[in-house]
């Protein structure tokens, strides 16, 4: 018992409380709960249905412009398919295939008015169908389902306009399907069709192009509608069989067309031999055998039927064509509903073809307006040379360079077309195109990020033409090269060999843009630089990133210790006498280094100080001199009061003096 009772007394009580916590421990990890196969089928259904409950609709991504190009579609199926049937043949055999995609794009309506309800960036009508706004809170995208929703429905002239192109007069036809005029209404959700254009032209990279196909299509539209509207014109008036002169529509007018049988290269018998002198036949000869030609050709021909869709739309969309765009060439009208057809046909032609004409004769002037301009140029720049003799030599150099940035768009100046951006968006746009090289050069490894961002807006664009000098040999370093497109070669001008050659991507003279004491290389270029062709150059200037790093010290120190590592490496650095790198006192630049070898910001920088700096002493001095004169002047008149109280005593004095003396 003693002993048993001295055991329990020795126990540790911190191991106790050691063990205790490990076999909880244990204990948990044994009865670890993992969730079961329901619970995470209802994880997976609440995160769906709140997706659907709660998603939003981006009216600039790429789902929404695929869902205004089908809405669009809709559109004009209605634009077509609502005067077609006044056809008969294309009544009785497509009267329920209509019905069906009737439905169909009705069904595309009304999901439509639910995607305008979640849409991050509700349209306003500010006015009628021309200016639209984004629906924005303090500048930022709204999200809220709800607040889209109160948008879309606080729209009210939208609201109207969806809810009225859907209403169901589809009921109708079932009972007399002669009026499809009824779904009229749907055109008017040809706001979304001019949505769905105004988005393409902001998309397409042939502007131009398209606005053209956009003017041909609403001419072919207004033709079809035209047709249409002639041919039942002709309908209630009665069409005739025989007449060529009817005013309306007549199938004589309309033949089907007929081809031979034979060739007239190979068969002898397949060509009516005429004795013909002339042509045209001003004098009506053929009348006189036009039944033999009737007899020759009546075995050697098949006729092509069509239907009479075929020559009704045809022969419609003729007379539309040549009546809007005011050509002529058909029948008078000779009724008075005749004549009003035609004033008014007549006066549509006039006012919208003219509009339509005028479009495309601006877009065409667009078109020709950086033609002209780039001759403008052209001729200037030959003018100027050949008032100025310049070499022909150099002048077809010349020439060549400006026809070269004609073809490949770059006589305008990226900055001034990017200086309507934001600086931030500029200085992702800029990054996007050069983070990736300027990250590659080891004079910026370990730079931050913000640093980089800001050093990809300093870059430059240079053109150059074939056997360019970039620098020259013993010229003074002060910008680094990178290779957007083209090639150059480095040439040692002492012994005219080529060195080597950048490609694509390929960076140069990055130790120029820092400098760093005990360069051996110095300031100046020890080899040259050439242009093999036409290479677009990114040039970053010295100058700029030292005023860049005038706002980065740390940056500062770590780019010329990049910079004092490459040379070493390379042996171009001083050395103490054990072959180490020197180290500056805090990566400052000594004060012997000759100031012309600085950049000019530096040497400004630099004048600027040493200019305050003595500017400072000149108002110390002066201070002091003006305590001093101060002070003296004191004196001198604290001195006079004593001699004008005692001038007296002091005469007596001095004349005693002298009697002594």
């Amino acid at each position: 018992m003693d002993s048993e009772s001295s055991e329990s007394e020795s126990v540790d009580p911190l191991q106790f409380e050691v063990d205790e916590k490990y076999f909880e421990n244990v204990e948990l990890e044994s009865y670890d709960v993992y969730p079961t196969g329901w619970t995470i089928f209802k994880e997976i259904f609440e995160d769906t249905r709140n997706r659907l409950l709660y998603f939003y609709v981006s009216s600039n991504s790429r789902y929404y412009y695929l869902w205004s190009l089908l809405v669009s579609i809709g559109v004009l199926y209605n634009a077509f398919a609502i005067v077609i049937f006044i056809f008969a043949d294309i009544k009785s055999q497509y009267f329920w295939n209509w019905i069906f995609w009737n439905i169909f794009f009705d069904i595309i309506f009304s999901m439509d008015i639910f995607i305008q309800s979640r849409l991050s960036k509700g349209f306003f009508e500010i006015q009628v169908l021309k200016k639209f706004s984004a629906y924005l809170h303090e500048g930022e995208e709204v999200k809220n389902t709800l607040k889209l929703r109160k948008n879309y429905f606080m729209q009210k002239l939208k609201v109207a306009n969806d809810i009225l192109c859907l209403f169901p007069l589809d009921f109708i036809l079932f009972y007399d399907d002669s009026i499809s005029l009824l779904r009229t209404v749907r055109i008017i959700k040809v706001i979304r069709l001019i949505d769905f254009v105004q988005r393409t032209q902001q998309r397409t990279t042939f502007p131009r192009l398209f606005k053209i196909v956009i003017l041909a299509g609403s001419c072919i539209v207004l033709f079809h509608w035209n047709a249409c509207v002639y041919f039942l014109f002709s309908i209630y008036e009665g069409i005739t069989e025989e007449s060529q002169t009817e005013f309306g529509f007549s199938y004589y007018k309309v033949f089907e067309p007929v081809f031979p049988n034979c060739e007239a290269y190979v068969d002898d018998n397949c060509w009516y031999n005429e004795d013909i002198d002339h042509t045209l036949d001003l004098d009506d000869v053929r009348d006189s055998y036009k039944m033999d030609l009737v007899n020759y050709w009546k075995n050697k021909h098949y006729r092509w039927e069509t239907g009479n869709f075929s020559r009704e739309y045809s022969m419609s969309v003729y007379w539309s064509a040549l009546t809007i765009t005011t050509c002529g060439q058909q029948p008078w009208p000779s009724t008075s509903s005749q004549n009003s057809l035609e004033i008014c046909d007549t006066l549509i032609g006039v006012l919208v073809f003219a509009t339509i004409i005028g479009s495309v004769g601006s877009v065409v002037v667009q078109m020709s307006q950086s033609v002209n301009e780039f001759r403008q140029m052209m001729d200037g720049i030959k003018f100027y040379m050949k008032y100025r003799e310049v070499n022909s030599a150099i002048q077809e150099r010349a020439l060549s360079c400006f026809m070269y940035l004609m073809a490949h768009n770059q006589l305008d100046d990226e900055h001034c077309i990017l200086s309507l951006l934001p600086p931030r968006l500029q200085a992702n746009i800029a990054a996007n195109l050069h983070m990736e090289t300027l990250q590659k050069v080891q004079i910026f490894q370990l730079c931050e990020s913000r640093f980089m961002h800001e050093v990809v807006l300093l870059v430059k664009q240079q053109v150059f033409s074939p056997n360019d000098y970039l620098c020259r040999k013993n010229e003074k370093a002060k910008e680094m090269f990178i290779v957007k497109k083209g090639k150059l070669r480095v040439i040692d001008d002492d012994t005219g060999k080529e060195l080597d050659e950048l490609n694509e991507g390929a960076t140069f003279g990055e130790l120029s843009i820092v400098h760093v004491k005990g360069n051996l290389l110095g300031t100046r270029r020890c080899v040259s630089l050439q242009s093999i062709g036409y290479s677009d150059i990114y040039v970053l200037y010295r100058d700029d990133v030292t005023r860049l790093l005038q706002e980065f010290p740390q940056e500062y120190k770590t780019i010329v210790m990049n910079a004092r590592e490459m040379l070493h490496s390379r042996g171009l650095l001083e050395t103490t006498e054990l072959g180490e790198m020197c180290d500056p006192d805090d990566y400052e630049e000594a004060e012997d280094i000759v100031l012309e070898d600085m950049p000019v910001v530096e040497q400004l920088t630099r004048l600027n100080g040493i200019i305050e700096d003595l500017d400072a002493s000149l108002n110390e001095m002066i201070i002091s001199f003006s305590n001093s004169c101060i002070y003296y002047k004191q004196k001198v008149t604290c001195l006079e009061n004593t001699f004008n109280q005692h001038r007296n005593e002091i005469r007596r004095d001095f004349k005693e003096t002298n009697v002594v003396i």
